[in-house]
């Protein structure tokens, strides 16, 4: 069972991808929310055609603030000053999670016991999630399991023992039974553009943008795997300090 622990830096490609695209990218959403907010004004629209124009809106609205997110990886971190309750994000995008599994694998969201406060916008937690469930739905072409789990943890410190209890840590767990990572990949699975899928079909980029919202958010990933016996991802993030939860998510 290989456990690679991946720790900081920021991939140049990245950055060049930011200045290269994100810019006119962003110009074709400013496009598409404005179509759909003029056509959420219209008085005659049908319920079902509201709630798909809503659901346009609210997705092209996530993707602006994506891009944004894309600039912010080729400039100097910036902490977030606000907090976000992982297990409220994790609901929110349950629907997203769903579509991207698709209906071939069983999905299991387990919140633990809520909230979960963190230092993050709710974007980069969710766009942690999706790319994460999008790396696992390919690795079950013909079907499994895909669990995700919160829980609030104790930091260790190094040697082993429980640090200060008031520095705990988010712990979001994204486990399937797929086939897993083959061992000669493994020191690559995080590089931007590296993909084993073939052309058209994936963009080298999942890996390395979770990669790096993750090191922006001071914490730490670890993956296990072993082929044909599925793959772990732990993402352990700083808990917000207390005073600093939100009530937004």
């Amino acid at each position: 069972m290989n456990k690679p622990e991946i720790d900081g830096g920021r991939d140049a490609s990245l950055h060049w991808l930011a200045a290269g695209t994100v810019h006119d990218v962003n110009n074709l959403l400013v496009l598409v929310i404005g179509c759909a907010e003029m056509a959420l004004d219209d008085e005659t629209l049908s319920p079902r055609t509201r709630q798909l124009m809503q659901e346009i809106l609210g997705v092209g609205e996530r993707a602006s603030s994506l891009t944004r997110q894309f600039l912010a990886l080729g400039r100097p971190a910036s902490r977030p000053t606000s907090a976000v309750d992982v297990a409220a994000v994790l609901a929110s995008a349950e629907l997203l999670l769903r579509r991207v599994a698709g209906d071939h694998i069983q999905l299991w969201l387990d919140p633990g016991t809520p909230p979960h406060w963190v230092l993050a916008e709710s974007t980069q937690i969710e766009q942690i999630l999706l790319n994460l469930a999008t790396n696992a739905r390919d690795a079950m072409p013909s079907g499994g399991t895909l669990r995700i789990a919160v829980r609030e943890t104790p930091r260790r410190s190094q040697g082993g023992e429980d640090a200060d209890p008031f520095q705990r840590l988010i712990r979001i767990v994204v486990a399937d039974n797929g086939r897993g990572i083959d061992p000669s990949i493994q020191d690559r699975m995080f590089e931007a553009f590296f993909t084993t899928k073939r052309d058209g079909k994936g963009t080298g980029l999942g890996l390395a943008v979770v990669r790096a919202i993750v090191d922006e958010l001071g914490g730490s990933i670890e993956v296990t795997t072993a082929a044909g016996q599925g793959t772990t991802f732990t993402i352990d993030l700083p808990r917000a300090p207390e005073g600093m939860s939100s009530p937004r998510c």
